[in-house]
């Protein structure tokens, strides 16, 4: 949201959100940052998932593309999150194929 080259997204998005998940006071929101494996480099996207870090948030990343290359895309979404300080844990999802790797969490 807010990415140049995107349009904004409609007024109600997230409105409800997906999934509802209740938690107790003591947990930590979690955000999903679904993203294709290019777009992650973007500095837009690092920067928005530092700030989710830095503002309590737990920030996990998940990858959409094709299952032959989740193992691949997934170590080095790894690699490059560790680059900018950012330890997240990484999945990626092939909708298409109904495949979930990386997601034990």
């Amino acid at each position: 949201m807010g990415g140049s080259g995107f349009s904004p997204p409609p007024p109600a998005a997230g409105q409800p959100p997906d999934v509802l998940c209740e938690r107790g006071g003591d947990a930590r929101p979690i955000c999903f940052e679904v993203e294709l494996p290019e777009t992650l480099v973007r500095r837009s996207t690092v920067n928005r998932l530092r700030t989710l870090a830095l503002t309590g948030t737990e920030a996990r990343v998940v990858l959409v593309g094709a299952s032959s290359a989740h193992e691949r895309q997934i170590a080095e979404a790894r690699r490059l999150l560790r680059r900018a300080g950012l330890p997240l844990e990484v999945a990626a999802i092939a909708p298409d194929e109904e495949t979930i790797t990386g997601a034990d969490w």
